[in-house]
């Protein structure tokens, strides 16, 4: 584990503490954010976690992205940022585990951004929350325009972000920022104790965000698809038998669950609701396929998507053969993905970006000035790399 972000256990049963440990007040660089990619790989497959309590320590949750990144960045290097803090930040967030953020003290730009993609946000009543990145000139990048407007309303996101003022604890609860408020010293303790709660549920934890995660963006008509293949998958688990016969047996709410369901149960339910769509086939024995519909509906001409990988070849980062049929006809080329790294889909016209992950692709549209920017670039301003 890195040396600016570690995993702790044995707080709570079934949960872990991914704790933010930087001098310079949890600020978003550079080996920060490795670490915190590398800390969120590892959670991914660790079945026996089954909530996460992200914290800062009692003093800073985080000031943001390390201006240093800033300092000079030209537009093909901000484009590359962003989507890398984004692409780190939405694997957080679609962790199996139920997350909660820990607040203490600031958690200003990129740090609020980092704690909107948690399922809950508990503060401290000396926290202080905002994004004030206009006041630099730019704008949010890692999140922010868009995970706002979804907590607080997009009127309200708009104030605050245009404003770039600070937000205090009392308000942030009140506007749906933060999910509570608790004194300083408690804050801690009472994550840890929202977590173990939901560390105890059912294996349908995973499988209902999940769901709300996938559905959100979607018309009804596709979110509610979305709802019953999620419903359905609930009973290839032990708990979903568990909790009905307990139910029947005992009464409600006395279930003992085991919490039995494995990362491609999690998965592959995704892919069924696509059936109709597009055709999936599994990365590796192990892994399965997951796609966002919305990209489909937004890219109609695409008739059908097929990843095939050699189990022969480097089965921790496999030669894959992406095969894209679309009404100009099939296109087909080598690409070498990371688990954590968004690649651009091999067409001859850009219209969509893949992102490869532990166990799931993502589609969602890209713009042609993205798709000219490998992603492999280094970040680099005036003759230094940054990263």
């Amino acid at each position: 584990m890195g040396e600016l972000v570690r995993i702790e256990i044995g707080a709570a049963e079934g949960v872990a503490t991914l704790r933010l440990d930087s001098p310079k007040r949890n600020s978003l660089g550079v080996q920060l954010m490795a670490d915190f990619r590398e800390a969120v790989e590892e959670l991914s497959g660790r079945t026996e976690i089954r909530a996460v309590v992200l914290w800062g320590g009692p003093r800073v949750f985080s000031l943001g992205a390390d201006i240093d990144l800033l300092n000079g960045l030209d537009v093909n290097g901000a484009r590359v940022l962003s989507r890398r803090f984004n692409t780190i930040f939405r694997d957080f967030e679609l962790l199996p585990q139920i997350t909660v953020s820990a607040v203490n003290g600031y958690a200003l730009g990129g740090g609020c951004e980092l704690a909107m993609a948690s399922d809950f946000r508990l503060i401290g009543e000396g926290a202080v929350l905002g994004f004030p990145e206009i006041k630099l000139g730019t704008i949010p990048g890692a999140g922010g325009t868009q995970r706002l407007g979804r907590l607080v309303g997009i009127t309200k996101a708009k104030e605050l972000i245009y404003s770039g003022r600070n937000v205090f604890s009392e308000e942030a609860a009140a506007i749906g920022l933060a999910s509570a408020v608790f004194p300083d010293d408690e804050v801690y303790d009472e994550a840890l104790k929202l977590a173990s709660g939901y560390a105890q549920g059912p294996a349908a934890m995973s499988i209902v965000k999940k769901a709300i995660l996938e559905g959100h963006s979607l018309s009804l008509d596709d979110a509610l698809e979305v709802e019953i293949e999620a419903f359905a998958s609930c009973f290839d688990t032990e708990d979903a038998h568990i909790g009905v016969a307990s139910y029947f047996e005992q009464g409600p709410g006395k279930a003992k669950f085991i919490s039995s369901a494995t990362p491609a149960i999690r998965g592959q339910w995704l892919a069924k609701s696509m059936g109709s769509r597009m055709t999936l086939a599994s990365i590796s024995a192990d892994k399965v396929l997951s796609a966002s519909s919305r990209a489909s509906k937004r890219h109609p001409s695409v008739t059908e998507l097929r990843v095939i990988t050699p189990e022969t070849q480097q089965p921790s980062i496999p030669s894959t053969t992406a095969a894209v049929s679309s009404g100009d006809g099939p296109t087909t080329d080598s690409i070498r993905p990371s688990p954590w790294r968004a690649l651009a889909s091999a067409m001859r016209s850009p219209r969509i970006i893949s992102s490869l992950q532990a166990s799931s692709i993502r589609m969602a549209p890209m713009s042609a000035a993205a798709a000219q920017t490998p992603l492999d670039w280094p970040i680099t301003a005036r003759g230094r790399v940054l990263w």
